[in-house]
């Protein structure tokens, strides 16, 4: 009985992969020799067992070759197509950057199900083993690179999904992070218009006081901001406009949820400025009444 997998010469050797390989073959075979070829633009591995085997034992080897099989396309032909996709993708990124996306489709595939034939797989690894032993019980000669190309078109357009999704979320990343380090140097460019100021984070609310304890009101405000503040309904937008506008020495933020985004964007632009205080009197219950009065 003989196997024979062949790969397109361009892909990475299988070679670094032979080793687990002979050994899957020998828990199940331990009778076999494997030989390497070249047959033109092909990379060739015939195997052949030298004693026979019954069905349970051909499925066992259809499952170990499939395996390993899975686990070179996993970890070495995966990363190519992806780093591939990035870069075909018509946006300009830096080599660290495709670096970056690629880590996050890969940590992505590592950590989804997947559905198969209205079968439900831990992970891609499962699914792809079982697809290929499912060919390999009925068919002894695989062409891994066609056999992917035809036989795991699913697989493939997921891997694009991901690819894209990836992609736009780095793509929001950064422009968040650009339009944080915007607003970091409209602040350093302007001369403090208040040397303290108290933001009371209260069940999603936000009162901005003085250091005297009375609050700023609107009227405090640049005309520009003053209108921005205006015209929205979002707190998080009112308490950046009052803000911006003061741009304070320092800030003092009065919280029990420090780990809250809208506190954490605060604390990128007013990097240097900003501390958090969760348990003082103005951050207990007993000090609304005092923020209601003032």
């Amino acid at each position: 009985m003989k196997y024979l997998i062949s790969f397109d010469q361009r892909d990475e050797p299988f070679r670094s992969c032979l080793q687990d390989l002979r050994e899957g073959i020998r828990s199940v075979c331990p009778a076999f020799d494997m030989k390497e070829m070249g047959m033109g633009e092909r990379y060739v591995i015939l195997i052949r067992l030298k004693q026979w085997m019954d069905e349970k034992q051909r499925d066992r080897m259809a499952w170990q070759v499939g395996k390993i099989l899975t686990r070179y396309i996993c970890d070495h032909l995966e990363p190519k197509w992806i780093n591939k996709m990035i870069q075909s993708s018509h946006h300009y990124f830096t080599k660290k950057e495709i670096g970056q996306i690629q880590q996050q489709v890969l940590e992505q595939l590592e950590t989804s199900a997947w559905e198969c034939q209205q079968v439900i797989y831990r992970s891609r690894r499962e699914k792809l083993e079982k697809q290929i032993a499912g060919f390999l019980k009925e068919n002894h000669h695989i062409a891994l690179d066609g056999f992917v190309s035809f036989r795991l078109k699913t697989y493939r357009k997921t891997l694009m999904a991901c690819v894209e999704e990836a992609i736009q979320a780095y793509r929001l990343k950064r422009q968040y992070h650009e339009f944080i380090e915007l607003l970091r140097m409209f602040i350093e460019s302007r001369p403090p218009k208040i040397g303290l100021v108290h933001v009371i984070h209260d069940n999603q609310q936000f009162h901005v006081l003085k250091a005297d304890g009375t609050p700023v009101l609107d009227k405090d405000l640049e005309p520009v901001f003053m209108e921005m503040a205006d015209q929205t309904a979002s707190q998080k937008d009112h308490l950046m406009s009052i803000l911006l506008s003061m741009t304070p020495e320092r800030i003092i933020i009065h919280t029990t949820s420090p780990d809250e985004n809208v506190i954490k964007t605060l604390m990128q632009i007013f990097e240097g400025r900003v501390m958090t205080c969760d348990g003082c009197s103005q951050c207990q219950p007993s000090a609304r009444p005092f923020l209601e009065d003032a």
